[in-house]
């Protein structure tokens, strides 16, 4: 009895990783593929993070705050940054009270994007959801979260 009680867990937590990894692939590819056509530009994932962010935190954010709050490797973050401002999607200005320290803003252009971005997502997200109806949003939302805190206590406790 214990051992089928066990084997279900394990496949229910390889369900859930596969189709949250199958999501996260797919809309990875939706939003790599749409930044590429519709900014004709722009490319790259940890791009659109770094815009997505900005806009969702607020501007004057620090590189390191920047990595932090994305999750993604110190090169992977400086690279995106340096390719939106040549692209003029952001800019960086030196921290006033810490001169070594550069805050990132966002550019009309990178505002501009941001606006179209989420235009995008909420009829990406309208569309995929329309067969759900409410409380099952309602749970799934509460499950995410819960699954997400957990994973960020389990994260912080490897180091």
């Amino acid at each position: 009895m214990y051992a089928i009680i066990f084997m279900m867990g394990a496949f229910m937590s390889d369900e859930i990783f596969f189709y949250l990894q199958k999501f996260h692939k797919l809309y990875k590819s939706i939003i790599n593929k749409r930044i590429t056509t519709e900014s004709r530009n722009l490319s790259g994932y940890a791009r659109f993070m770094v815009l997505f962010t900005l806009n969702r935190v607020g501007d004057g954010v620090s590189l390191t705050e920047l990595q932090r709050l994305i999750n993604y490797d110190k090169g992977t973050i400086t690279r995106a940054v340096n390719e939106l401002k040549e692209k003029s999607f952001i800019i960086k200005i030196k921290d006033e009270k810490d001169k070594r320290a550069l805050k990132i803003y966002l550019t009309e252009k990178g505002r501009e994007f941001n606006r179209k971005e989420k235009i995008f997502r909420d009829d990406f997200f309208n569309t995929i959801k329309s067969d759900l109806k409410d409380h099952e949003l309602s749970s799934f939302k509460y499950v995410l979260e819960k699954l997400a805190h957990s994973t960020k206590n389990y994260y912080e406790n490897m180091k």
